[in-house]
């Protein structure tokens, strides 16, 4: 089969980024064929003060997207087009380029961006659902897209006018929401329930590490206020005797190393954006990841890498994180936004090696049983053979 992945590549790297490379690998290892079609924030910076104006109308429709999608689907004739990130730039004329060449069209939906214009459904640090399952103009009011009022307009006129014309209910196959909890926030959103598929990430290649006990902890992921980032570092100011290591780029990046610098916090190591391969093996030597995102998150892709690895989580508790981590299974929770509750756990599973090596246990073996490459592999399968079909 022949897969077209398209993908709008983000300003800061992240796991969204990783699981559209992990993608292409795994079906290249199942003798599939893949190319990529794909633009980026860096195309914005190089156009002119004036030419970026037409941002706000390639959110609506992108000409040159649609036209090169075109002439890509032409060249090489895919039997499915699978779409990851189409903001700013691809947009949604990229579904019906695919439509009128006759290819089927497969959405992966990695945040909440079709039922919320900022993507997070977070507002002032905690969660939002006023856009969910109406026009999302509490965004404009709200200036949610990039603190602008004019860019949130812009991003909600998108969203809003795409459901108008009945891109989501035509153009798009099916949908692929990654866990149970974000499927039932897409439907009451307004998207079709009989095209929401559920598929996990695919994480492969990642044996389990022999776990050193829960004397050292480890963050990866995007430095943005999202994360959780300003309770990580409020908590490890009362966890003195457990070392941290901050694994990833962002615009909180100097923020953290400034605050790491302050003598409370003398036990972080911030060691900013790392290759793969070795984020992993930093991983293998920590004793549990902090996962303390204020957001419901998607799957986050660093979550799947620490039970593939056998790493304890201790996660904030609410969406989608409270789905992949079960308390007492493998990991622990705390209350979202909650730095001492954050440290409570921390500190209880420093102080337990007998809970922390159980939990090890639990995480891989739930990565088995659910997040497993060759089941994340059946469901995509399950998922193009329906749009075949279907179309």
């Amino acid at each position: 089969m022949r897969i077209l992945i398209l993908h709008n590549r983000y300003q800061f790297s992240g796991g969204e980024e990783q699981s559209v490379v992990s993608d292409a690998e795994l079906l290249a290892a199942h003798g599939h064929e893949t190319r990529q079609y794909s633009r980026a924030y860096e195309e914005i910076a190089r156009r002119g003060p004036l030419a970026r104006t037409g941002v706000a109308v390639d959110l609506m429709w992108s000409r040159t997207s649609y036209r090169e999608v075109r002439e890509a689907i032409r060249r090489w004739r895919p039997d499915v087009a699978h779409f990851h990130n189409i903001v700013p730039l691809i947009s949604p004329s990229a579904y019906w380029a695919c439509h009128a060449e006759g290819v089927p069209v497969v959405q992966t939906l990695h945040n909440y961006r079709l039922v919320c214009p900022k993507g997070t459904l977070l507002r002032e640090g905690k969660p939002c659902e006023l856009c969910v399952g109406h026009l999302p103009w509490p965004a404009v009011r709200y200036a949610c897209y990039r603190g602008s009022h004019l860019q949130s307009l812009a991003m909600a006129s998108s969203i809003g006018g795409h459901a108008a014309l009945g891109t989501w209910q035509h153009q798009v196959d099916a949908f692929v929401a990654l866990t149970t909890f974000a499927r039932d926030m897409f439907i009451r959103g307004g998207l079709p329930a009989d095209r929401i598929f559920i598929r996990t990430n695919a994480v492969a290649g990642i044996e389990p590490v022999a776990y050193p006990g829960p004397g050292s902890a480890i963050y990866v992921g995007r430095l943005s206020p999202e994360k959780g980032i300003s309770t990580l570092l409020a908590a490890w100011e009362l966890v003195p005797d457990v070392p941290l290591t901050i694994v990833g780029g962002g615009p909180l990046l100097p923020e953290v190393r400034a605050a790491a610098a302050r003598p409370e916090l003398r036990h972080v190591d911030v060691a900013g954006e790392l290759p793969h391969a070795e984020v992993l093996e930093r991983l293998g030597r920590a004793g549990m990841l902090i996962f303390p995102s204020i957001w419901y998150e998607g799957l986050p892709y660093t979550v799947l890498e620490a039970l593939a690895t056998g790493r304890p989580v201790v996660t904030s508790d609410i969406g989608a994180q409270a789905e992949i981590i079960a308390e007492g299974v493998n990991g622990l929770h705390f209350a979202t936004g909650d730095p001492e509750g954050l440290a409570a756990a921390v500190r209880r599973l420093h102080a337990s090696p007998g809970l922390a090596d159980q939990l090890a246990r639990g995480a891989r073996r739930v990565f088995d049983e659910r997040y497993a490459p060759e089941r994340s592999y059946a469901q995509l399968m399950d998922v193009y053979a329906y749009v075949r079909r279907e179309r």
